[in-house]
């Protein structure tokens, strides 16, 4: 445990972390690498107000308990509470920044609560678009469209004790072969070890 909680960020030999108003920088990087990280895009009373939406909407009597985790899908349509943080216009105008326009469809929101000890996630993209197969379920339909323009907020900061997020750069194009040793699935939605077998998994 304290090998992993002593992980570093990767020297890369670009910037991808980004303030508020460098608009230009962290779009070029999002369409380079696939990813950009906008630091302090939402005040301390906004993020402690997204954390109580969160519980308000998804686990109202907090009965989660350790090991456990539950996700609530049409969060943003959950409550004023979630609603707020599209009439925050520091956010909303990165967004439309990256997107290219001011009209804006919410095909899905989604907020998760995951308690410590709970099983991991496996690696996968929530971009169904270099699928040629038939939609097998709502989220092979809602997970297309314009992209990118998915954007996820860890109200409780992204850290190695806290499970956080971790991304592959140059992961989102269409050719990308995956991580040396490693197959793509079918769906080309996850990869599996050349030795091993693919299982199937949805998201």
């Amino acid at each position: 445990m304290e090998e992993y909680l002593q992980i570093q960020k990767p020297e890369l030999d670009y910037t991808y972390e980004f303030e508020v108003d460098q608009l230009s920088q962290m779009s070029e990087c999002l369409e380079v690498h696939g990813f950009a990280i906008v630091k302090d895009v939402l005040p301390p009373a906004l993020v402690d107000s997204l954390k109580q939406a969160v519980f308000d909407g998804t686990d109202p009597k907090r009965a989660l308990e350790r090991g456990q985790s539950r996700t609530r899908h049409a969060w943003v349509e959950s409550g004023p509470g979630a609603w707020q943080l599209l009439g925050y216009e520091p956010f909303m105008k990165i967004h439309r920044h990256l997107i290219g326009t001011d009209e804006m469809t919410v095909h899905r929101s989604a907020a998760i609560i995951r308690m410590p000890g709970s099983q991991p996630v496996a690696w996968h993209t929530d971009w169904c678009g270099f699928s040629t197969d038939a939609p097998k379920n709502s989220g092979d339909v809602l997970n297309r469209g314009l992209w990118p323009s998915g954007k996820w907020f860890y109200l409780t900061g992204s850290r190695p004790e806290h499970g956080g997020l971790c991304v592959i750069e140059g992961s989102h194009v269409a050719d990308w072969e995956g991580p040396e040793g490693f197959k793509m699935t079918a769906d080309r939605r996850s990869f599996y070890k050349e030795d091993g077998e693919e299982s199937v998994r949805r998201f």
